[in-house]
């Protein structure tokens, strides 16, 4: 999904209102996530809404299909979900309100989290260096002295022409 806002591991404020009446007005109904899971990665999703909130917690696979839905079992609850990726794919956690004429919705945190992560290895060394000796080495640059002369030559000769 390409309105998504992509994401990683951490805390994340939201804010859903799909409602005409109440202390939350708008028309959010819902908002999208991106995450890339790695094969055998599990994601862990915890939605905590504010004291009068109301969210639900949706995940889809990178076709789309619905993973889990979790439904609050009352105003405030918190709701989570988690999911081990069979392959390595973009997924997608949805926090949306119930749709109706009233729903409290409201701000709400997401917090995710990531188990069976792979650190990255860090580089080691297999062979000792080589020290580099100076001997025989020229002055770098030092051939960059003549071409400015050369320039330098020809523009002297071209104003002279010029000139006369």
């Amino acid at each position: 999904m390409a309105t998504a806002c992509k994401i990683s591991l951490g805390k994340y404020k939201g804010f859903i209102a799909k409602s005409i009446i109440g202390k939350y007005r708008g028309d959010d109904e819902e908002d999208w996530y991106a995450l890339h899971l790695e094969r055998g990665q599990t994601v862990n999703v915890k939605v905590t809404p504010e004291l009068d909130g109301e969210v639900w917690l949706h995940l889809y696979n990178q076709d789309l299909e619905k993973i889990d839905s979790v439904k609050p079992k009352n105003i405030g609850a918190i709701v989570k979900s988690s999911w081990k990726a069979p392959s390595a794919q973009n997924i997608y956690i949805v926090v949306t309100s119930d749709i109706g004429v009233y729903t409290p919705g409201g701000p709400y945190t997401l917090e995710v989290d990531i188990k069976g992560r792979e650190p990255t290895p860090t580089p080691t060394l297999t062979s000792s260096p080589t020290p580099i000796s100076d001997e025989n080495e020229d002055t770098p640059g030092f051939e960059a002295v003549f071409a400015i002369a050369g320039l330098l030559t020809i523009a002297y000769l071209l104003r002279r022409h010029k000139n006369e």
